[in-house]
């Protein structure tokens, strides 16, 4: 239990910042020991993926879906954990259980990049398409709320490089081109709750909604 709470304890840190260490002599840092009374100090760098701006950036993007196959193998060990018999050897139907699970995964992401490299380039589609994929996009979004008609989006933007995305509701690995939006709507108690994230899947034609989602 302690290891797969770690496991997620570091999947929720920001994929944006890492550790580095440095060291301070007075007033100076250097990568390298400057006196023997060094002081080492952890600094934060950034590689800003944490901007809004930056959040579909190519790498940054990557580092958010490695993120979370790392979050659902982890998931689905955890329902199907290794544990030992009284013999001290592992179960191996659970083992077995989990291997294929991860397996699956594994496929599913494959065929999502085989199927983005088969479509080949991805032709942007018509001003009014895309207008008629962002109106498709907030009503769908709209649904999952507690209040739809107190709605209001801002900031939605459409990623035109095709993408191996995680539908949220299904577990699966789809290949599709993503529209992000910022939504804002009323709770259950009647107050707005500030602006949220929200993405709409859609296939590479750009013609179907795959899946939408809120976080």
């Amino acid at each position: 239990m302690k290891r797969t709470a770690l496991i997620f304890a570091l999947a929720a840190l920001p994929l944006s910042v890492y550790a580095q260490t440095v060291y301070k002599c007075g007033n100076a840092y250097s990568q390298q020991p400057c006196a023997p009374d060094a002081k080492q100090v952890d600094i934060r760098v950034s590689d800003g993926c944490e901007v809004e701006a930056n959040r579909y950036r190519s790498d940054c993007y990557d580092k958010r879906s490695a993120k979370d196959r790392q979050v659902e193998e982890t998931r689905a060990k955890e329902k199907s954990p290794v544990h030992p018999t009284l013999s001290g050897s592992t179960n191996a139907a659970d083992t077995k259980r989990y291997g294929d699970v991860k397996e699956s995964i594994d496929k599913q992401v494959a065929l999502a990049k085989k199927q983005i490299s088969e479509h080949g380039p991805v032709t942007a589609p018509s001003k009014a398409q895309v207008r008629s994929n962002e109106t498709a996009c907030k009503k769908q979004i709209a649904l999952q709320l507690k209040d739809p008609d107190s709605a209001t989006f801002k900031d939605i933007s459409r990623n035109p490089e095709p993408r191996v995305n995680l539908d949220i509701d299904t577990g699966r690995w789809v290949p599709g081109i993503v529209y992000s939006v910022q939504v804002n709507a009323r709770n259950g108690f009647g107050g707005y709750v500030g602006y949220k994230e929200a993405s709409c899947i859609f296939d590479l034609a750009e013609k179907v909604l795959i899946y939408s989602h809120v976080y």
